[in-house]
């Protein structure tokens, strides 16, 4: 299956259902406007493997002359990402920005021009060292045997 888009950007990302995507949707709908363009959004559902490997194979399908200028893509896991790669060396010159999920293999920086989002790696790390210090705090250093580890 194919998709033919005559928008400018095509977003593909999770839908609505909570409030952190509800604000990514609206922030694009928002940009698009202030910026004069048209934006298509294709959702993958609530963070759903099968649908966005769908939506994503069908953006692969797509001709070139039906591609839009922009892609904004959310991959939800690997598979998505692999994809996401496949959908650049598919369609090159259609640019890719990669939303909330930090690329971070030397590929993924390959097929894309941006990237817009969270580092939760570097979230994980800081609360873990702040709940080392937490630790620390409330048991002191003898009783916390791993005191001196890096994250």
């Amino acid at each position: 299956t194919t998709t033919t888009s005559t928008a400018d950007v095509v977003a593909i990302v999770v839908d609505r259902t909570t409030l952190y995507p509800n604000g990514l949707h609206n922030g694009l709908l928002l940009g698009a406007e202030e910026f004069g363009l048209t934006l298509e959004i294709r959702t993958v559902g609530d963070f759903d493997s099968p649908t966005s490997l769908r939506v994503l194979q069908e953006a692969i399908d797509t001709p070139g002359p039906n591609q839009p200028r922009l892609y904004l893509i959310w991959p939800i896991n690997l598979e998505s990402k692999y994809l996401v790669q496949t959908l650049h060396q598919t369609h090159p010159t259609v640019p890719i920005i990669q939303l909330n999920q930090l690329p971070n293999e030397a590929w993924e920086f390959d097929s894309i021009v941006a990237y817009a989002g969270p580092d939760d790696a570097l979230r994980a790390r800081n609360a873990a060292q702040l709940l080392r210090q937490g630790l620390q705090q409330v048991f002191g250093d003898e009783n916390n045997d791993n005191n001196e580890k890096e994250f």
